[in-house]
């Protein structure tokens, strides 16, 4: 099981003593200009994801970039509600302008997440195969905000082939802040409430849909 005493951001380590005490804590202030950097881990490859955010609600527009591609993404208003789906990075293609009606990514849809809490589990598509969810507890995360020491309130869920889920809880932004299986991990090590640097490829967001 993965420890989270140490978190790899940007290329340095930034490093949470157990005995330490994060600079706040509770939840994320995701909306506009906000900036989320993802960094995956398969074997000895590590690679970064940055996600910036142009609308968060009722749907998420937002644009990306990783270590050699880009693109946009709209997850419809259908999915961020009712999206029965996930897809780690398989919406993610690199130039296009992506539209997601029913699946969703990084965020569980409020329809999963709810009955994740309330049931105790639930069930979905993850790349068009099914698992089933269960909850296993809740937990804190550390991880840098606005680049200081923070640490967040989670729940922890494990699926039917072994892969653990961390959830932000909150039912109004219940982001993938970890994600773990036996070869292959994903963390969101970075996290910018209102980032200074401005949208790179959207010049006009798109109607909601």
């Amino acid at each position: 099981m993965w420890k989270h005493t140490f978190v790899t951001i940007l290329g340095s380590l930034l490093i949470f003593p157990a005995s330490s005490k994060a600079a706040g804590a509770g939840s994320l202030e995701v909306g506009p200009n906000s900036v989320l950097i993802y960094k995956s881990y398969s074997g000895p490859v590590e690679r970064e994801w940055i996600l910036r955010l142009a609308r968060f609600g009722p749907d998420v527009v937002l644009e990306w970039e990783s270590f050699a591609n880009q693109g946009t993404l709209h997850l419809f208003r259908n999915s961020v509600l009712n999206g029965t789906s996930f897809s780690l990075f398989g919406l993610f293609e690199p130039g296009v302008e992506k539209e997601s009606k029913k699946v969703m990514t990084i965020w569980f849809s409020r329809k999963t997440y709810g009955e994740l809490v309330s049931r105790g589990r639930t069930r979905i598509k993850v790349n068009r195969f099914p698992r089933k969810l269960e909850l296993l507890e809740e937990d804190r995360f550390r991880l840098s905000v606005n680049r200081r020491p923070h640490e967040v309130s989670v729940i922890r869920a494990e699926d039917d082939r072994g892969a653990e889920w961390v959830l932000l809880k909150d039912p109004d932004n219940p982001v993938l802040l970890e994600y773990t299986e036996r070869k292959y991990r994903l963390a969101l090590v970075s996290f910018q409430t209102r980032s200074q640097v401005s949208l790179r490829w959207l010049r006009r967001l798109p109607p909601v849909k």
